[in-house]
């Protein structure tokens, strides 16, 4: 079987993979230069490096697991981190128990609240529920609405900017959720990790084991259209070009999707792949 994978971010570079591994043969397409998607990387010159923050944490059993299948294991690192905050112009240390309660921007009832909400978001598995309800509804609730104000406020605009209003709970549950497996309770020390040379050595590991499999990766190309064959299977229109596959897997942005785009029938992995 012949499958086209659109996007070379890490979901499409590992399905790519996956499916190399069961002897189907995979083209994966990226519009730009470089593999990576939103975990790409820059040159910096006298050393590459991830783009964006992309951290590693213990809770990420199957990322873990994945990168010691495809020979990685060895490069992975850990180290305990400090955390801070910047408010005021002024860089605060909040590392331990100690610093948290000298935190000045906070009263000792904000604080109070605030480890309420950190500690509570930590142990709701229902993250359905908060589905319906606004992040800055829920936080207001727990930490009440100076705490917010103050600390969660200004992390929800530096991160999404005004669109924080449209997001529910869920999006700060699953940070915190996610940020509190980091710690290792019997050292009380955040542990979080990464891979030497960040994630372009990853890529580059997925790259040799794509090509070594007999698929191939095209990068630079923009998938124009992906229109469905009258009798079987698919084809996708790059520039001037029209290539035939059994399948086509998107797993590119929604946004790359428009009303110019003909797409009937793309098929979409959505089971776990790592």
């Amino acid at each position: 079987m012949n499958i086209a994978v659109i996007g070379g971010g890490l979901m499409g570079l590992v399905l790519a993979h996956r499916l190399s591994q069961k002897g189907y043969v995979v083209t994966v397409f990226e519009r730009n230069q470089q593999l990576g998607g939103l975990a790409t990387y820059h040159d910096y010159g006298s050393f590459v490096w991830d783009r964006f923050y992309h951290v590693i944490l213990p809770s990420d059993k199957h990322l873990i697991k994945y990168l010691h299948e495809i020979g990685l294991g060895d490069q992975l690192r850990w180290r305990s981190t400090s955390t801070g905050y910047y408010v005021d112009r002024k860089l605060y240390s909040i590392s331990n128990t100690l610093e948290f309660l000298r935190f000045p921007p906070l009263s000792l009832w904000g604080k109070l609240r605030l480890a309420f909400t950190l500690i509570y978001g930590s142990r709701i598995d229902n993250w359905q529920r908060l589905e319906k309800i606004s992040v800055e509804d829920w936080l207001v609730k727990l930490s009440g609405k100076k705490t917010y104000q103050k600390f969660w406020q200004p992390l929800l605009l530096a991160k999404l900017g005004e669109s924080y209003q449209k997001v529910s709970a869920v999006f700060i549950w699953s940070y915190i959720k996610r940020l509190f497996s980091a710690r290792d309770s019997s050292l009380n020390k955040e542990q979080l990790g990464y891979v030497v040379g960040g994630y372009k050595t990853v890529f580059d590991r997925l790259e040799k084991l794509i090509y070594a499999a007999g698929s191939c990766i095209c990068t630079g190309v923009a998938v124009k259209k992906i229109i469905p064959d009258s009798i079987n299977g698919l084809w996708i229109e790059r520039g001037n070009t029209k290539e035939h596959f059994d399948k086509v897997i998107f797993t590119a942005p929604n946004d790359t999707l428009n009303n110019n785009t003909v797409i009937r029938h793309v098929e979409q992995f959505v089971q776990t792949v790592l």
